[in-house]
């Protein structure tokens, strides 16, 4: 005797509000120990989550906005949600592991990290090889940083949406976290998609007045006597030569300048370090060197450039 298609929708019923209760527990789980407490206001804390708990695939897409959580990545609960329509589970995770190694690419205190739009949610997860797609933003982002911006490629434009995010926030700095302005995600992201191509801008013959040529001719002496040294250490010493050019005055006026004069035996560095992370290196933070070339994260607690002191200890 066949059950009775009532008999069927009620048990399919109960096993999905059974799936609904566990994912809403192992979401209210997660939240609690990262907010460090026992007890949480447990409607308002799964109000972002409702699309999560409404899901036919409410466990697969619980356990995915956890591992986003988990490794950092900022991205909203919907737009998590075409990782889990398109991809199976193990490899969603697999995404979220592998950009939160892309994002340390950058210096997240910087305007060149990524913040995910519905753009780049969508983009980032179709199906295929997810390093083609991330090579494929990489020259986006290098074609908009050598002036080839194109308004019209909608990733290469939300590539650009932090930039906007910040530059927005100091319109009206209410707090010292972002956002500043207290506007949703979604509202800014509203705003800044009606943003339309200005147009270029009028060329005028470029005047140098006499201070500014002094100037100049300061810079290019203090450029030259640079690369003197430079040769002159080459000269006396096989080992590799790193040079780091500070990107508040040194690298546009003196080190870029060499670039084409620095070959086999020099690298060439531009990282920022900004002044809140400077310290008196006479004075180190007490760590231990081999366990923190192994640590994770952009800087090392005495504010090195991580991967240049990699580079240095390799």
């Amino acid at each position: 005797m066949k059950p009775s298609p009532d008999l069927i929708a009620s048990e399919t019923r109960k096993g999905d509000s059974a799936q609904v209760a566990a994912a809403r527990e192992r979401l209210l789980i997660h939240l609690r120990a990262k907010a460090g407490a026992d007890r949480l206001d447990e409607e308002e804390s799964l109000h972002p989550y409702a699309c999560v708990l409404a899901s036919s695939r409410v466990t697969e897409y619980a356990a995915a906005v956890i591992a986003a959580d988990e490794h950092g990545i900022t991205i909203a609960a919907k737009e998590i949600g075409l990782f889990v329509e398109r991809l199976v589970l193990d490899e969603v995770l697999e995404r979220f592991s592998r950009l939160k190694e892309w994002l340390r690419a950058d210096n997240p205190n910087t305007h060149e990290s990524v913040e995910f739009t519905p753009v780049l949610a969508e983009f980032l997860s179709r199906p295929g090889d997810l390093e083609e797609l991330l090579a494929e933003v990489d020259r986006l982002k290098a074609e908009t940083h050598n002036g080839r911006f194109s308004i019209d490629n909608p990733v290469q434009r939300d590539l650009e949406f932090r930039r906007f995010h910040h530059e927005y926030a100091k319109i009206a700095p209410a707090s010292r976290e972002l956002p500043y302005h207290g506007l949703t995600a979604d509202a800014l992201h509203e705003i800044f998609s009606r943003l339309k191509m200005l147009p270029p801008s009028q060329e005028a013959p470029l005047t140098i007045n006499p201070e500014h040529a002094l100037q100049a001719q300061r810079t290019a002496y203090e450029a030259a006597g640079l690369l003197r040294f430079l040769l002159d250490f080459r000269a006396r010493t096989n080992r590799h030569i790193v040079v780091l050019g500070n990107t508040r005055y040194g690298r546009q006026w003196v080190v870029e300048p060499l670039e084409d004069y620095l070959g086999d035996g020099f690298s060439l560095r531009y990282d920022r370090v900004p002044s809140h992370m400077s310290m008196r290196l006479t004075v180190p933070y007490a760590r231990q060197r081999e366990r923190d070339m192994d640590e994770i994260g952009a800087w090392t607690p005495d504010a090195m450039p991580r991967e240049f002191a990699r580079q240095l200890a390799a």
